[in-house]
């Protein structure tokens, strides 16, 4: 009997029963029984849906980890955002807020923490947002929610122009580590959304996601080969990756004290183990 351009010889026996079996004269062209080949192709659709499913499980840590939801790993940069502090006919409130915080997120950069948790913390410490104006009073809170940045933004509204200015607070030094100001004739809420994007973008790059190599160790010190060019600044947040395998697995966190021409020196905060020549790094 000829089927499918194969030949199936008299007394020949196929057993459906081994998928490896059934491949091979799916593909040979060496045909099937009667009512075999509705079995075959159902076996090989659960085959492909187990497949499928398998993958999406292995990939789903990688996903997290390139996320930085897996604790422990590949953490993300998190950030606070105080309520704007406002002047003049700057009004809007949550939706001033709202805007700003997902022009932020939308950047790929930062955590944001949630208002709610910011706005209950406030609350049962009793402090209210004109106070965390001082940078060690918004570095604490910043400790208290688990963040690494508390940011500072303001609007001001008057002569016809719209000011939006922000100051990056560090969490650990209580230290302004940049401050940027945007303005534009105007006092729209269009023009208003326009700025406070554009002020997120310049958050993002004060805080470069960067890779490097550890090319030299002095106990907690380490020195990396990235240098000026690479627009990290001193206190910038690194995470310190063993570079002896390639799981990719974190073994502690630094942070950048000096940046030199060609290279930059930090210090491990924190660590499993003390930093090796040729651990990688990756900000935070």
């Amino acid at each position: 009997m000829t089927h499918h351009g194969g030949t199936v010889r008299k007394g020949q026996t196929v057993y459906p029963g081994v998928l490896w079996d059934s491949v091979v004269i799916w593909f040979s062209g060496r045909g099937f029984k009667p009512g075999y080949r509705r079995i075959f192709e159902a076996r090989v659709s659960l085959v492909y849906i187990l497949a499928l499913a398998f993958f999406m499980v292995q990939m789903a840590p990688v996903r997290a980890e390139a996320e930085g939801d897996v604790p422990g790993k590949i953490p993300r940069l998190t950030l606070a955002v105080l309520p704007f502090d406002t002047a003049g006919d700057a009004t809007g409130g949550v939706w001033i807020y709202d805007g700003f915080v997902n022009h932020l997120i939308n950047t790929n950069r930062f955590k944001v923490v949630e208002r709610s948790r910011l706005d209950r913390v406030l609350e049962e410490l009793n402090l209210g947002a004109s106070w965390l104006s001082d940078p060690e009073q918004a570095a604490r809170l910043g400790r208290i929610v688990a963040a690494d940045f508390m940011l500072l933004p303001s609007i001001v509204k008057g002569d016809g122009m719209t000011r939006v200015t922000a100051r990056l607070v560090d969490t650990e030094s209580a230290e302004i580590f940049s401050a940027h100001e945007t303005a534009e004739l105007g006092t729209s809420a269009l023009l208003l959304q326009v700025l406070l994007g554009r002020m997120a973008e310049r958050i993002a790059e004060d805080l470069p996601l960067k890779q490097g190599l550890v090319i030299k160790t002095e106990g907690n010190v380490l020195y990396i080969d990235l240098g000026q060019g690479s627009g990290l600044k001193r206190h910038t947040r690194l995470l310190l990756i063993d570079g002896s395998s390639e799981s990719g697995r974190m073994v502690g966190e630094a942070k950048v004290l000096e940046v030199f021409e060609n290279f930059l020196k930090a210090e491990a905060v924190r660590k499993s183990r003390p930093p090796a020549i040729m651990d990688r790094i990756r900000t935070k």
